[in-house]
């Protein structure tokens, strides 16, 4: 029964199929050979074995020929995938090159701002150099100053008394003069008297001479008398007969007389001899008397004689003296003039500082006025800004956050309707399970085939897990990368922001935007790359079970995510509300601080009125020397800041840079990859190529059989089922490879549409993002450019009138400092004439006081010589008494000139003490203006280097701009060149995607071909193949759903991402907003402390003036006094002079 069951529908189906002739060869039976020559049991077994056979060659040729065009196709598709790959290798090699020029250009910039940062601190570091070197000089100059007013205030001090003593040797000096002529005429008036009586006595001696002359003849005469009387008696005795007469003593012969008459003649010659030789003796004793006398008169003639030459030289040298007293004095009346003409200079100079402070104080005030309402459009702007940045902000994250919670109510939609796919693809999936295990026990057959296919798979997946792995690693590096393309973000939103606040950041900015530019197109081609990566590595992703763990996970990540966003937006309204709380206290103590500022202003302006001024002057330059050192320490800070962020700039440019490496790492082994791929599906075509030529091989050598099989079919049964039998086991393992192979090309033909549709949609959303942020980046430039060219104008404003006031306040200063350097040396040459002539004066006094005592002396000498000559004659002790008496009384007379003398001493003694403690107060008003010059200076300084910074500052920022300018430029560039990429990826898209679809239909029409095919020819297989194309479209859906969750996992890292920005950019936008209040505080500050150290200048130089005025009036004043008493005292001296010589 079951053979004639089984003969029957063969036989039919035998007597069906005798026309149905194909290209392979077949085997034309005719009945009645056959059942002739066999029996008909064999016979329907070899027919329907036959009729089998033919069924399946012509289903396997069938087969074939689709695969042929299948492989066709897959060759084209091939040929235009590796056009394709070979553009993609052209791109990247361009890519490459363009990230080689731009890793140059990278590093060129970063070693021109390693440089430039190099040249601004050496630049800073010069400056610290050069303040503190300043610094110095400022200590070295009020040291100096203070040292030469010091020796100043000595020398006034000298000088001082010098005048003093001057004016006391003046009034001395008259009085000695009187007294030393009164002297002089005294002393001519002896000289006189000595010369009368030397005449007196030259006659007389005159006199004695000729009496002396005739008592020495005389005596001589007596003499010879005497020797002729002597010889008498020898005459007497030789001739006494023969003369009668003596011999006369006149020579002649006298008459010899008698013994007595010659007696008597001897007694009478005796008494006579005896009278004239006491005569003689009484004439000898007088003249030696007289010569004595003589003698004596000859020494005290010399004796008048040098003296009269010694009060000659004295007098031609009290002369002298008395000139050089009227030079000095003439002098002194022309220092005293000179000073007065300095005065009156120094009082229109002050007048003319007075006018140009009131100027300068009406500038800085109008100064003060714009810079306020600069400073209060700048805050307001800010405000505004703020304002309407932090609405824009809340409205995009309340936006969001409806559209992620749309997007996680759809998910959650979407992972239930997932949920119950999945369970009733599970379902399917069991019945598959089972239909297949029998399948596969039929197969078990084929483990000999099987072997090198699970070899394949074990290989297949090892690489399937070793790609996973790398896709983890790779959304590892995407992630990162994302986050870095974010952070670069927020660091150029944040920079552009900078660019007007902070000047020293600006080549930063400028820097990091490019860099970051760079860097953002590299990493979106790598974005490009790694999604492309990610699209051909998904492919080996299998597991459906995995699959839904990790959909399940990724829900609950997701979920987490938006519980997180919802609290971090929570935390950031609460951060808004405190920022607008502490906004609001902001202001509320900005105004607090400048209703005290005003009232600091009235006590200060009411305390500046009192005698404290030198202190508040002083507090004030402390307070200013704080704030310097504050500044000073805010830059070093900011220095500090500025090279952490270059070391973090650096680290942060290293890791991108090993990231690029790692990247470039991972794009080198997906094309390797990829070169395996290409290498695998060359395999797979030459495996094709070889299988048609196996089966056609095999066809041939099936022929022969059958033609074999024809001539030996009853020997052969048996040995040509086995063989047929064994072959149909070979041809179904090559039938299952194959379709194995199918699905697998079919699932990765699928996989690629797909993911070619996510790379198209995320380039989309990519394309919208960038779309976004160029229009993001447009506004901020028009916002920047309006406000650079605001504060270009303001800058410019400002950078003008502070030329202007700095130029008046030069010229100021030069005035006034060369008008102080020459009162400076006029007060040095008068205080050195002062001094010179106060010496001279000294000198002249000594001098007076020396010759007082040799005229003291010598009127004890004439005193003495008075008494001697008193002595000799009465008349002349009468004289010398009555001169003795009047000389007492003149004595008497000139103590008490001299005790009023004394007296006016003593009090032009004190009027010097005085004088000189009013030059004291002189001096010390002196050092006190020469320090508010200084501190001027300094403050003059101060301005000019806040102005030089200033214009530093301006020169940056045009630097900036320029270069800000530039990278635009650049920007807009490398945007139209990314446009033009878009636009050409657009086309190579399209075509893509239209080769896809040219594919899918293709593939369709072959897969609905082979379904009605298979439908027709196999019945049982129909349910296996819907049931694997049910498992691959559920295996795609799943893909899909796990693309799709994956890329609500992006979308939600980029939210994250951006609201963490955007508190970022609230948090930079509060910072620079304290940072402008603080600065406008320090503006305040300063000008403030500004207003004070001029109007307290202004004050001290007008307080100094006007003391220095009094004093020098008072100066005057008691000048006059002193010069009126010296007058007087000269009258005195005069009438004292005339009482002299009329007496």
């Amino acid at each position: 029964m079951m053979a004639n069951t089984l003969v029957i529908p063969i036989r039919t189906e035998v007597e069906k199929r005798p026309t149905h002739h194909r290209s392979s060869p077949t085997l034309v039976l005719q009945d009645e050979e056959l059942y002739a020559s066999f029996d008909s049991l064999a016979v329907d077994r070899l027919l329907s074995r036959l009729n089998q056979e033919t069924y399946k060659n012509d289903t396997l040729e069938e087969v074939i020929s689709m695969l042929r065009t299948e492989a066709q196709a897959a060759q084209s598709a091939n040929q235009m995938l590796r056009a394709d790959v070979t553009e993609m290798n052209r791109a990247l090699e361009t890519v490459q090159a363009m990230r080689r020029n731009d890793q140059l250009a990278f590093k060129e910039e970063s070693a021109r701002f390693r440089r430039r940062n190099e040249q601004q601190n050496r630049q800073l570091i010069e400056l610290f150099h050069a303040f503190k070197a300043h610094r110095r000089q400022v200590d070295d100059l009020r040291q100096s100053t203070r040292e030469e007013l010091d020796r100043q205030l000595a020398e006034f001090k000298r000088a001082a008394s010098l005048i003093s003593t001057a004016l006391g040797q003046k009034h001395t000096s008259h009085r000695e003069d009187e007294t030393i002529q009164d002297l002089v005429v005294k002393y001519e008036r002896l000289m006189e008297k000595n010369l009368e009586t030397e005449k007196e006595k030259s006659k007389q001696i005159l006199k004695l001479e000729s009496t002396l002359k005739r008592t020495s003849d005389e005596r001589d005469i007596l003499l010879e008398s005497l020797g002729r009387i002597s010889k008498m008696p020898e005459l007497t005795s030789n001739g006494t007969g023969s003369r009668t007469r003596s011999v006369s003593p006149c020579g002649g012969p006298s008459v010899l007389l008698s013994g007595s008459g010659h007696l008597e003649i001897q007694r009478k010659i005796r008494s006579a001899l005896s009278t004239r030789n006491s005569e003689v003796r009484d004439l000898t004793s007088r003249a030696e008397r007289a010569e004595k006398e003589m003698d004596r008169l000859r020494k005290s003639l010399e004796k008048s004689e040098n003296e009269a030459k010694m009060n000659h030289d004295e007098k031609r040298s009290v002369e002298q003296r008395e000139k050089k007293k009227l030079h000095d004095f003439a002098e002194l009346e022309r220092s005293v003039k000179r000073g007065q003409e300095r005065i009156s200079s120094l009082e229109e100079e002050k007048k003319l500082m007075g006018e140009e402070i009131e100027r300068l104080q009406k500038n800085l005030h109008d100064a003060l006025k714009s810079h306020k309402e600069f400073i209060e459009d700048l805050s307001s702007r800010h405000r505004d800004e703020i304002t309407d940045r932090v609405a824009k902000a809340e409205t995009e994250a309340a936006e969001r956050i409806a559209e992620m919670k749309s997007k996680v109510d759809r998910m959650r939609d979407e992972s239930e309707r997932e949920k119950a796919e999945g369970e009733r693809i599970r379902l399917n999936l069991r019945d598959t399970v089972a239909q297949l295990a029998v399948m596969t026990r039929r197969c078990d057959e084929h483990d000999s085939t099987n072997t090198s296919l699970e070899q394949d798979k074990n290989r297949l997946r090892t690489e399937i897990e070793r790609l996973n792995e790398r896709l983890i690693e790779n959304e590892k590096t995407i992630l990162d990368l994302r986050l870095s393309m974010d952070e670069r973000t927020e660091s150029e939103t944040r920079l552009l922001q900078r660019i007007t606040e902070l000047d020293s950041s600006s080549l930063l900015v400028r820097e990091d935007s490019a860099s970051l530019q760079e860097e953002v197109k590299e990493l979106r081609k790598k974005m490009e790359e790694m999604k492309r990566n990610e699209e051909k590595n998904k492919i080996a992703l299998q597991d459906l079970r995995s699959k839904e763990s990790a959909s399940d996970e990724s829900l609950l990540v997701s979920d987490k995510t938006i519980k997180s966003l919802r609290l971090t937006i929570a935390g950031l309204e609460r951060q808004l509300e405190e920022k607008t709380v502490e906004h609001s206290n902001a202001v509320a103590e900005l105004e607090k601080n400048i209703g005290r500022f005003d009232m600091a202003t009235k006590d200060l302006l009411e305390l500046q009125e009192t005698l404290m001024a030198y202190a508040s002057e002083r507090d004030s330059l402390a307070e200013a020397l704080s704030h310097v050192k504050l500044e000073y320490s805010t830059m070093e800070v900011k220095v500090a800041q500025t090279e952490r962020k270059l070391h973090e700039r650096n680290d942060e440019e290293a890791e991108l840079r090993q990231q690029l490496e790692i990247s470039n790492a991972n794009v080198r082994k997906l094309e390797e990859e990829m070169g395996e791929r290409t290498r695998e599906l060359e395999r797979t075509r030459d495996q094709l190529i070889a299988l048609e030529g196996n089966f056609k091989r095999q066809d041939i050598a099936h022929g022969e059989e059958v033609k074999k099989m024809e001539s030996r079919l009853r020997d052969e049964i048996t040995s040509t089922a086995d063989e047929m039998e064994i072959k149909m086991r070979i041809l179904r393992g090559e039938k299952n490879a194959l379709e194995e192979t199918l699905n697998a090309t079919e699932k990765k033909l699928s996989e690629i549409v797909k993911m070619h549709e996510q790379s198209m949609e995320h380039y989309s959303l990519a394309q919208q993002s960038i779309q976004e942020w160029r229009d993001r980046v447009e506004s901020i430039e028009v916002e920047r450019r309006r406000e650079r060219n605001e504060l270009a104008e303001a800058n410019a404003i400002d950078r003008e009138e502070w030329e202007t006031e700095r130029e008046k306040l030069d010229r100021q200063r030069n005035n006034s400092l060369g008008a102080l350097r020459d009162e400076l040396t006029r007060m040095e040459h008068d205080l050195k004439e002062t001094t010179s002539a106060l010496e001279r004066v000294m000198r002249e006094r000594d001098e007076a006081i020396e010759e007082i005592e040799t005229m003291k002396r010598r009127m004890d000498a004439a005193k003495r010589e008075g008494e001697r000559q008193r002595e000799a004659s009465l008349h002349a002790d009468a004289v010398h008494t009555n001169e003795r008496h009047t000389l007492i009384a003149r004595l008497e007379e000139t103590n008490l000139q001299n005790s009023r003398i004394q007296s006016l001493l003593d009090q032009t003694q004190r009027t010097q003490r005085v004088v000189e403690e009013e030059l004291v107060n002189c001096q010390r008003m002196l050092t006190e203006k020469s320090r508010l010059l200084v501190e001027v200076e300094t403050s003059l300084d101060g301005l000019m280097e806040r102005l030089r910074e200033a214009e530093e500052r301006e020169n940056t920022l045009k630097d900036s701009l320029s270069s800000i300018e530039g990278e635009r430029d650049e920007w807009r560039r490398t945007s139209e060149d990314a446009k033009r990429g878009e636009r050409e990826e657009k086309i190579r898209a399209n075509d893509l995607n239209d080769r896809l679809i040219s594919l899918e239909r293709e593939l369709q029409q072959t897969r609905s071909s082979l379904d009605q095919e298979r439908t027709e020819r196999t019945g049982g297989k129909e349910r296996v193949v819907e049931l694997t194309s049910k498992a691959v479209q559920l295996e795609s859906v799943l893909v899909s759903k796990t693309t799709q969750l994956e890329t609500m996992k992006k979308e939600m890292n980029h939210l994250e991402d951006e609201k963490t920005r955007l508190r970022e950019k609230m948090e930079m936008d509060a910072a620079k907003s304290d940072e402008l209040v603080r600065a406008n505080e320090t503006l305040r500050r300063t000008l403030t402390q500004m207003k004070e150290e001029l109007i307290l200048a202004q004050k001290s130089m007008d307080d100094r003036s006007s003391s220095s005025r009094h004093a020098m009036d008072e100066l005057l004043l008691r000048f006059r006094e002193a010069d009126s008493k010296l007058v007087e005292t000269s009258g005195e001296c005069d009438r004292l002079r005339n009482t002299v010589h009329s007496l």
